[in-house]
């Protein structure tokens, strides 16, 4: 695999919610990935990974992360995840989204947040690319406890993107060849870009997590709950560590 993007918005409400709801803050693209504008969907780049025709997979995984922060006080977020190291792997029709999650300086390795599955069976190939578009996601159960339970397990994100060049000189759809340098776009909103999308704090990389309060599938989230949610306790858990497997090909 010579390159490839992957357009994802995590999802619509909960950017809604870190940026212009109860949360007051921000979401910062850092490492290749850039962010549409109108707090927009996120682009991840510079693919590398394989294709295998014969057993019509695909693995495949991205550069850059995006950082959701808010809920300041007094110089501490009670909001602060890190999403990095974006995997795809498909079989057929279906497969596993994967992520690192990093929450307040405790990360977990490729979490499987979603299964995506496509509206076709197959993988197909025109001019050495391979492209998939609005493809569903559903949250899984270590995605769930991700998110601090505010979305319940099968809870449907916003749809994934991709692109995938398999040789040097295939074009992909935003017109770049397969040279590790493709922008693409995201889900949703108009034109992409890099840093800090909210908030009034510095534009750049931010790393950390998540613990504390995290948007629910509604509007608004409960006082009493935000207090008491313990997102991204993956990285204590036995069972979603269970969850956690690393299939990609180099």
């Amino acid at each position: 695999m010579a390159d490839g993007t992957l357009g994802w918005g995590v999802k619509h409400s909960f950017r809604a919610y870190v940026v212009d709801g109860a949360a007051r803050g921000r979401i910062t693209a850092s490492g290749g990935a850039t962010q549409a504008a109108g707090n927009g969907a996120l682009t991840f780049t510079d693919a590398t990974g394989a294709y295998d025709t014969d057993a019509d997979t695909l693995s495949a995984s991205f550069e850059g992360a995006v950082n959701f922060k808010g809920h300041e006080e007094k110089g501490s977020y009670g909001l602060d995840l890190t999403l990095s190291d974006l995997g795809v792997e498909l079989d057929g029709g279906s497969g596993e989204l994967t992520a690192d999650v990093d929450s307040r300086g405790r990360t977990s390795e490729d979490v499987v947040l979603a299964e995506p599955t496509t509206n076709t069976a197959g993988l197909t190939a025109r001019d050495d690319v391979i492209t998939l578009d609005a493809v569903t996601a559903r949250l899984t159960k270590a995605g769930a406890e991700a998110f601090g339970g505010f979305y319940a397990e099968g809870t449907e994100l916003d749809p994934v993107g991709l692109s995938v060049a398999l040789s040097d000189d295939a074009q992909l759809p935003d017109g770049n060849a397969g040279s590790g340098s493709g922008s693409g776009s995201g889900s949703d909103g108009s034109g992409t870009s890099s840093g800090t999308t909210g908030g009034a704090g510095t534009t750049g990389s931010t790393t950390g997590g998540v613990s504390g309060a995290l948007a629910s599938t509604g509007s608004s989230v409960p006082a009493g709950a935000l207090g008491a949610a313990a997102a991204v306790t993956v990285a204590a858990g036995a069972g979603v560590v269970a969850a956690m497997r690393r299939r990609r090909t180099a």
